[in-house]
């Protein structure tokens, strides 16, 4: 566990590779010595060695495309330390890693700032002039590891057996200290009110995941979302059904965690288990379904075959509803989603009458496939607006950005154009939606002909949950079935 309760890793440490290089096989790179004193003053400070958690990738070369691997570490980190150089801002890699952790601390509970503190530290490693500086590093005035002989010079980084390399680890130290307090410091309970009814149902689960749903149970409980008792007991078959159906008729959200294992038997119901006994009972009662499952559970290799058809119905069950979500992703998101999916169950619906619309966003070589969608849409009396862009991906932001006031869902066209120009023009998109808290709840990808070359698509973002709707073989109204019931129109065709 790091400190911060919530987080797998308490600092995440950004850096170009080309400042750890050294000419001697057996020399220390900078950044390795770098990383050694922080650990090791942190652990002076704290008490304790290695009660602050921190993450590096030590290997990976920087010319590789940025993963999955990397954003999960990035995702499950507090903390965001860029060593800022040259080096590092020609990196696409570094830079990448950047903006990620910006945007994803952007829609935590705890903000981008705690108090006066940024979570992502400016490390300076040369005298860099301020305007060189990423965007993303906001106002903040930086910590300098560097000695130059003028403001001009661009100067070298402090040696580890320096006076001033230890003075600027100090400062380091105790303002990240100040941070990890803050950001540990749990908010004061929101005490209920006589009668007030809880928000969320945590059904019962495997023994293997039993740890984890005591850690969401005590992290909601903080902050301020209200947990039913938990159930069993009763353990009889028929009070225990009787008891799981008033807890979701009394519950906003019912959430179900489930792996590979099925957990305890009902007794004298041979292969029936309570974790799956209150998975169908959700599908049938509750006012809003949540499955959550683990990133990295392989269905089809499961061995209990009642769980594996369970599991199979719950991930292919008809999206006939606006309250049913079915998620894969880390422990460390759970808290997260559920608080997420609580607030969007707050949001009063849309009021009879009200007009619906679309932003539906393509690059000119994709616009008669945004027309056709268009044209179903009229039908289907929701107004589309149709954004055709050019070759740069993050041109006419501010009209992108009116419109995305104006609309209830994005559609982003991945026909002709490269992936790589949909997933930055999603990024700009992102980046809108947080910054002027615009209402788009519905993200789409519109998968359209030509079929080669997007067999392995993927759009993996935690911050958003998006709809693939296939038309990669021509136009298929029954694929924009999801689109469809989440903007509340219905889900008929």
């Amino acid at each position: 566990m790091a400190f911060i309760p919530g987080f797998e890793y308490d600092i995440f440490i950004s850096y170009s590779h080309t400042d750890n290089l050294t000419s001697k096989p057996e020399e220390i790179g900078w950044v390795d010595q770098f990383h050694k004193d922080l650990r090791v003053h942190l652990a002076r400070c704290i008490g304790i060695v290695d009660k602050v958690k921190i993450w590096r990738d030590e290997k990976l070369d920087g010319g590789q495309l940025f993963d999955q691997v990397i954003q999960n570490r990035i995702s499950q980190s507090a903390i965001f330390l860029a060593l800022n150089s040259r080096g590092y801002r020609a990196s696409d890699y570094c830079q990448q890693e950047l903006r990620w952790f910006h945007q994803k601390a952007q829609t935590e509970k705890a903000g981008l700032h705690v108090g006066e503190r940024m979570r992502i530290f400016n490390i300076l490693l040369y005298n860099i002039p301020h305007g060189e500086w990423p965007t993303e590093f906001g106002r903040t005035t930086g910590f300098p590891f560097y000695i130059a002989k003028s403001a001009e010079d661009l100067g070298t980084p402090l040696d580890a057996q320096e006076k001033g390399f230890k003075t600027c680890m100090r400062e380091l130290v105790d303002a990240v200290i100040r941070l990890l307090n803050s950001l540990a410091q749990p908010p004061s309970p929101m005490r209920p009110q006589p009668g007030e009814a809880c928000e969320v149902y945590m059904a019962e689960v495997a023994d293997s995941l039993r740890t984890i749903r005591k850690r969401v149970i005590s992290e909601l409980s903080q902050k301020a979302i209200k947990v039913y008792k938990p159930i069993p007991p009763p353990y009889e078959p028929k009070e225990h059904e009787q008891a799981v159906r008033a807890a979701m008729k009394e519950t906003k959200l019912s959430v179900h965690l489930l792996d590979q294992l099925g957990g305890a038997e009902i007794e004298n119901e041979m292969g029936t288990t309570y974790p799956r006994k209150q998975a169908r009972l959700g599908m049938e009662n509750a006012k809003c379904q949540l499955i959550w499952v683990p990133s990295n559970l392989e269905t089809p290799k499961i061995e209990d075959e009642q769980q594996k058809v369970l599991l199979d119905d719950l991930q292919n069950r008809v999206r006939d509803e606006g309250g049913y979500e079915f998620i894969r992703g880390m422990p460390t998101e759970i808290v997260q989603i559920i608080m997420e999916k609580v607030e969007q169950l707050k949001t009063p619906s849309r009021p009879a009458g009200a007009p619906l619309a679309a932003l539906l966003d393509t690059h000119k070589k994709d616009q008669l496939f945004a027309l056709q969608m268009g044209q179903f849409l009229l039908e289907k009396n929701i107004q589309p607006y149709i954004n055709p862009e050019e070759d740069d991906p993050s041109s006419n932001i501010n009209t992108l950005k009116e419109r995305l006031k104006q609309v209830g869902a994005l559609i982003i066209f991945y026909g002709l154009v490269s992936g790589e120009w949909v997933r930055a023009r999603l990024a700009e998109a992102a980046k809108i939606v947080i910054s002027e808290n615009c209402s788009v709840n519905t993200f789409c990808i519109y998968l359209a002909p030509p079929e080669e070359g997007k067999a392995d698509v993927r759009f993996d973002w935690p911050l958003f949950k998006f709809n693939l709707l296939d038309n990669r073989r021509g136009f298929s109204p029954d694929s924009l079935r999801p689109l469809l019931v989440s903007l509340g129109a219905g889900g008929a065709i």
